[in-house]
């Protein structure tokens, strides 16, 4: 099949969205498909093969991301050139906007991908979360995905959810899935200066927090239930891996709570580097409930890492495997968690991740989707 990927954001940035976007490409490839991306251009990168990509600004409610606006004719004409079979969009915004012109134009079948939970991330249109926010919300979810062929939902939430804003077209839940081999491939040399940079001794027990710094993600939250746990364990330390608009407020918390020597903040960490970073870890901290999957939970549990994590609908089917995936709502519960996973960890037990969440597995469920839009176009 030629198949077209649109997305606002993609590799090289580091995002749930774009991670979900080139493990799928990659995985569509290595199954023989001929994979198409078109996004916004990224400043120092250089574009690769099948990649399409336009001008872009930093956004300007979200700085460290990037906006564009592609032009309807012109890319009209690059993509009928391109025989494409399916269109399978990973927004809502500019590129989901083309991929849906270009699809009814091309009469091509049209795939979506609802990636982001939108009532959570109001603040950065400096709206409040109420009933007419939501509203507003629902209202522009059902005016794209009502208009596609069938959508895909990372989790069971996101599903819940869809079904909720009233959305009539199939949904369908398929998780993303992570190149599970990338983190058994450990430079040791460069985790063994980020012990060093960290002060990191052998009796401690790292906690690690990876996300953008964004007030949605609670990150503050994070740090406020370890300093209560500090209290009770002092060989533990916090390390928190990303960058953000909300990091200025985190470092001022960690001040505050005098927890310099225990929180420490590693800026910006690109994707070549980031098992490195999972590697000096024992747990994965979060605090999130913003998450339509949690791609960084996958990531931890392929690092090696127990989940330690805030309760939410989206951790269903990952918390089945109770050997390394702790939940909690309230600081009993997160102590219960952890000195559960001290003593798997006094054992040397390593977590498991379920195969299911494998690039090769996403790109299987997705292909299977594809499929059925394909035979039913070849039986005409």
């Amino acid at each position: 099949m030629n198949i077209a990927l649109f997305s606002d954001t993609y590799y090289p940035e580091i995002n749930g969205v774009a991670t979900s976007v080139y493990q799928l490409k990659i995985g569509l490839e290595k199954l023989g498909h001929k994979v198409y991306v078109f996004t916004t251009a990224s400043p120092n990168y250089k574009s690769l093969d099948n990649e399409y990509r336009v001008f872009s600004i930093p956004f300007v409610l979200m700085k460290d991301r990037r906006a564009s606006l592609p032009i309807y004719l012109k890319w009209l004409r690059i993509i009928k050139k391109l025989n494409i079979d399916i269109i399978h969009t990973h927004t809502e915004f500019s590129f989901g906007v083309l991929g849906m012109r270009v699809a009814k134009k091309l009469n091509i079948k049209h795939i979506h991908t609802y990636h982001t939970i939108y009532e959570d991330y109001l603040h950065y249109l400096k709206l409040p979360k109420n009933k007419h926010t939501i509203k507003f919300v629902q209202a522009a979810s059902r005016l794209y995905c009502n208009k596609t062929t069938e959508i895909v939902a990372p989790s069971e939430k996101t599903k819940k959810l869809l079904e909720e804003y009233g959305i009539t077209t199939e949904v369908t839940v398929i998780p993303t899935g992570i190149d599970l081999d990338k983190f058994t491939y450990i430079d040791y040399s460069k985790v063994s200066k980020l012990r060093k940079e960290y002060n990191i001794t052998d009796n401690e027990v790292i906690m690690l927090s990876v996300s953008r710094l964004s007030k949605e993600k609670d990150v503050d939250k994070s740090v406020l239930i370890f300093s209560k746990l500090f209290k009770k364990y002092f060989n533990i330390k916090l390390i928190i891996v990303g960058d953000g608009p909300y990091r200025k407020e985190l470092e001022i918390l960690v001040d505050t709570l005098n927890l310099q020597d225990r929180v420490f903040f590693t800026g910006y960490v690109s994707w070549d580097e980031i098992q490195n970073y999972y590697a000096i870890g024992n747990i994965f901290l979060s605090s999130s409930t913003s998450e339509t999957q949690g791609l960084t939970y996958l990531e931890a549990l392929a690092a090696k890492l127990y989940l330690l994590v805030k309760r939410d609908d989206s951790l269903v089917g990952i918390l089945e495997d109770v050997n390394s995936c702790y939940s909690f709502t309230n600081y009993e519960e997160f102590l219960e968690g952890y000195e559960k996973i001290l003593k798997k960890l006094e054992s040397r037990n390593s977590p498991i991740i379920n195969e299911r969440y494998s690039q090769e597995g996403y790109a299987k469920n997705i292909e299977s989707i594809y499929m059925k839009y394909i035979e039913k176009i070849d039986e005409k």
